[in-house]
């Protein structure tokens, strides 16, 4: 979709897949650290993941291309946003819950409430010495409930909690941004997920065609999406 659209779907980082664009990444990375030299920057970081991964299993840092972990296990490869923003110099996702009711015609539903993740050692950019900190770089709940800096909620309103309702980040973020801009972020966050909808559709049209082949107009089942994002510090809807 970048590809037909690069205006349009430009919220998400450059990404590869592994192994089949394996050449393609290392010639991109190299490009692209040539350039970060001649800018007189830091070498732009990569984030592996394998595709069929979950709870932050398989995730790490690099910043030499040469250096993943090739196997046949498909992985996907962004670069790494490294200046994210943070609440209390912590890194921090938050978790979206959007139903798909029907695909024709199409039904969306977003869920007012969310959650939002934190890592649990304070953040430093990304470089050699760091890279292999999982409790600053990663969010995943599964990986920093390990930490022994992880804070449990003993409130729903507990502002420290390493997890905790999306409606008390937002309020966090109201205390250092303008109530437009908080809400200006909200929008953009429900464009990019109608925008992710859209991409997928004409897939989840044809899975269920193949499922239930016969009552394509009667809807039969539903579809669960929990949609993770993160923003830059450079973020231009909360600068």
């Amino acid at each position: 979709m970048r590809t037909l659209f690069p205006d349009e779907f430009d919220f998400y980082p450059k990404t590869w897949f592994l192994p089949e664009q394996t050449q393609q990444f290392q010639a991109d990375a190299c490009s692209i650290h040539e350039e970060d030299r001649r800018q007189q920057r830091s070498l732009t970081t990569f984030i592996v993941k394998p595709s069929d991964g979950s709870q932050g299993s398989g995730i790490y840092l690099i910043r030499d291309a040469t250096r993943w972990n090739a196997t046949n296990r498909p992985h996907v490869v962004q670069e790494y946003i490294d200046r994210p923003l943070l609440i209390n110099g912590l890194k921090f996702d938050i978790r979206i819950y959007v139903l798909i009711l029907s695909l024709d015609p199409l039904g969306v539903l977003l869920y007012d409430e969310g959650l939002a993740r934190f890592a649990t050692v304070d953040y430093q950019a990304p470089s050699t010495t760091n890279l292999h900190q999982t409790f600053m770089h990663l969010t995943n709940y599964s990986l920093n409930k390990r930490s022994n800096s992880y804070k449990h909620a003993t409130d729903e309103k507990q502002t420290n909690a390493s997890k905790r309702k999306l409606t008390m980040v937002w309020a966090q973020l109201c205390q250092r941004f303008s109530l437009e801009k908080v809400q200006q972020a909200k929008e953009m966050i429900t464009e990019m997920i109608n925008k992710t909808v859209l991409a997928i559709l004409p897939e989840l049209r044809v899975q269920y065609a193949l499922e239930f082949p016969i009552s394509r107009k009667q809807n039969r089942c539903f579809q669960v999406l929990n949609i993770s994002s993160s923003s830059s510090s450079e973020d231009s809807s909360l600068s």
